[in-house]
């Protein structure tokens, strides 16, 4: 009877082991054939790595959970077919193996609007889901009129792609970086995102170095630089609709591309550098469908830039329909250096609020300092409903220029101003719809309550 359970024993065991097995699945562009099995990283005699990205796709339609699709490091793919990837490659891996550089896939040819070097494909009742990729360059030799998307996610109608890490990526001289249409818990991290734009394209369709549009979404630890530098609706990140979103410990620098955040709820950016930046470095609001809610920006550093924070709807200057910014904390950042030059439209304040709803909106314990050429907070707004400034530090050496404007509200109505640091001791403090104040007394005899504890040195 012991014997007989000892057996059934060793029998349950190796079908745990088989069913747990992971295969590496290899491709060689350079010591590669389609012949080949793809079990071994270069031929020994039995198995060999297969070579094409076409061989990759049927790898990718019968793996099985926990297999790697591996690329050799230093080979290059120029070609025209897009590494597809769907529910069959669930639970699995894609990266590199060898030593060097990463190994490049590279579109070549003209590409249409739906090209694509690595596509993500979402449709009822599959999911597509659990899925990292890592250690990959993905580039284009197509014209910079005519370039593909680097990775697009897409989700068929009641379609779910769920659950997909990008780590150790390099995307460049694509049209987009990552296109991500609806793609839920998405980590981008440790990327290097440059050069995604289009020249002379139709400029309603936005270049960026990342699209996305879907919930939780986080960002981390990547290098944005020169993303969208064609057109004013380009960006280094266009995040839509990103409910519950983290952005952090990013650099973003380079050309026109700012950071914008539009229409969601819960979202934290923070312990960013922006720097090197021809237009703005974040711009948040809503839209006509929704207001952006509960935004963080908190400890990132903004330096050479122009406007480093806009604060406005996606249809401003004005958005009849009252969406807008409702909930926002703008504190613990440092503004300091501003890049000279004329900006492709009018840069003139570090922080910027347009003439769109505003509700709640804390702007404290921010420094601000060695700043020229612009004002350092510019409100062009009737009348918010609450926006609190204080426990800030100012510090600007530039005459011309006043610390803060208030346009289209003389009597600063839903404003409220208190325990401001104003170093400033030559210039302008305030210009209130042409009224200028040199002193924080004179300033307090035409508005009793504000400043009650602000400090002129």
């Amino acid at each position: 009877m012991r014997k007989k359970l000892f057996w059934l024993f060793m029998f349950v065991a190796l079908l745990i082991v088989a069913a747990n097995a992971q295969t590496s699945y290899y491709i060689s562009n350079s010591i590669g054939s389609d012949s080949y099995n793809g079990l071994a990283p270069e031929w020994d005699g039995r198995s060999g790595p297969k070579q094409t990205i076409s061989a990759a796709n049927n790898v990718l339609q019968n793996m099985m959970p926990g297999d790697r699709l591996r690329f050799k490091r230093r080979d290059v793919w120029d070609t025209m077919e897009t590494i597809i990837i769907d529910s069959h490659a669930n639970g699995t891996r894609i990266d590199a193996y060898g030593v060097g550089v990463r190994p490049m896939i590279r579109h070549n040819g003209t590409a249409s609007a739906q090209d694509r070097i690595m596509y993500f494909y979402g449709d009822t009742p599959e999911v597509c889901e659990n899925i990292t990729v890592t250690g990959l360059h993905l580039t284009t030799t197509s014209p910079s009129s005519n370039r593909p998307l680097g990775i697009r996610l897409y989700c068929a109608e009641q379609g779910e792609i769920n659950n997909i890490t990008f780590r150790d990526l390099l995307i460049e001289e694509t049209k987009q970086g990552i296109s991500n249409h609806f793609a839920t818990y998405l980590l981008v991290e440790n990327c290097v995102i440059r050069n995604n734009h289009t020249v002379g394209a139709d400029p309603h369709q936005d270049s960026s170095g990342i699209y996305s549009k879907a919930d939780h979404l986080t960002i981390r630890y990547c290098d944005f630089s020169d993303n969208g530098t064609d057109h004013m609706r380009d960006h280094n990140a266009y995040l839509s609709q990103s409910n519950y979103l983290v952005f952090e410990y990013n650099w973003i620098h380079g050309g026109l591309g700012d950071v914008k955040v539009k229409a969601g709820v819960q979202q934290l950016i923070r312990r960013n550098r922006f720097y090197d930046l021809d237009r703005g470095a974040i711009a948040f609001g809503g839209n006509v469908v929704s207001a952006n809610r509960d935004c963080v920006i908190e400890q990132n550093d903004f330096y050479d830039v122009r406007d480093a924070i806009v604060i406005c709807d996606q249809n401003s200057p004005s958005n009849p329909n009252g969406n807008g910014t409702i909930n926002a904390i703008i504190r613990n950042n440092r503004f300091h250096g501003r890049k000279s030059g004329h900006a492709p439209q009018e840069y003139n304040s570090f922080i910027r609020i347009r003439q769109d709803y505003i509700e709640n909106m804390s702007i404290h314990n921010n420094m601000f300092f060695d700043i020229t050429e612009e004002t350092l907070i510019r409100v062009q707004h009737t009348g918010p409903d609450g926006l609190h400034i204080y426990d800030n530090y100012f510090r600007s050496d530039d005459l011309n220029w006043p610390i803060f404007m208030f346009l289209d509200n003389p009597g600063l109505t839903g404003v409220y101003l208190d325990s401001n640091v104003y170093n400033f001791p030559q210039g302008f403090l305030w210009n209130i719809d042409g009224n200028l104040y040199r002193s924080l007394e004179h300033f307090q005899e035409d508005y009793p309550g504000q400043e009650q504890n602000g400090v002129q040195l």
